[in-house]
């Protein structure tokens, strides 16, 4: 049986890199071998969703089979916008995604109930919608106005076989002894047509037997002190 390890999530510990005057800011470095800008002579975006950095056409292509289900969806989003979403700001999406990782991964559990029905992760996402605020605290740059679970075929058959796939990548590549499998979060921009897709790892050591409350915690967890 999995174990309870407490009804509220625990505090999130983790945090950005800092610059010396206190302001968070997002790590640029290749999606695949995470080499850092500093490390690496340049940073190339992808061609297709002009996002997603890499130092190599070689980490590109081997980083094809995890990110192709992002790069579709952004280049959807891209054409249905009224203008192409900048890279600076899907970068700052994605590092809002990563600075609240723990929470996102701790509400996924509850809401996905993996610890029940672990097959929920290859049919259900966790969806969060957010709004773009102004802060100068990277973890506070964005408002979540919404999160539901939804299944995969809410962005059509073709990208629901695809998160399949790169859910099935992913599990193919993980380390066992440090997790147990995956399940697919998404943070979506809808004003500025941008949608992170985020593969979040988890174990069962620390998954629920029992359906736990999670929608307003992560709410009010991510949004902080930040007004509607």
């Amino acid at each position: 049986m999995a174990s309870t390890p407490h009804e509220s999530p625990p505090t999130r510990t983790d945090t950005l890199p800092v610059e010396t005057n206190g302001t968070y800011v997002p790590l640029i470095q290749c999606q695949y071998c995470l080499r850092t800008k500093a490390e690496v002579a340049t940073l190339s975006k992808c061609a297709g969703c002009r996002i997603e950095l890499y130092c190599s056409k070689e980490c590109q292509k081997k980083a094809w089979p995890t990110h192709k289900v992002k790069c579709k969806l952004n280049q959807k989003a891209r054409k249905a916008g009224n203008e192409p979403p900048a890279g600076d700001r899907a970068e700052r999406l994605g590092a809002f995604t990563k600075a609240h990782g723990h929470a996102l991964a701790e509400a996924g559990l509850r809401a996905l109930e993996v610890g029940i029905h672990p097959e929920n992760v290859q049919e259900l996402i966790l969806a969060l919608t957010v709004r773009e605020r102004s802060s100068t605290q990277l973890e506070r740059s964005y408002y979540v106005t919404g999160a539901e679970v939804v299944p995969f075929e809410i962005f059509g058959e073709k990208t629901a076989s695809d998160l399949r796939a790169q859910l099935k990548a992913i599990d193919a590549h993980r380390d066992k002894k440090v997790s147990d499998g995956a399940f697919i979060v998404t943070l979506s921009d809808l004003q500025h047509g941008i949608v992170n897709v985020s593969p979040t790892m988890y174990s069962a050591s620390v998954t629920y037997d029992k359906p736990m409350p999670w929608k307003e915690w992560l709410i009010d967890h991510m949004n902080g002190d930040i007004p509607s």
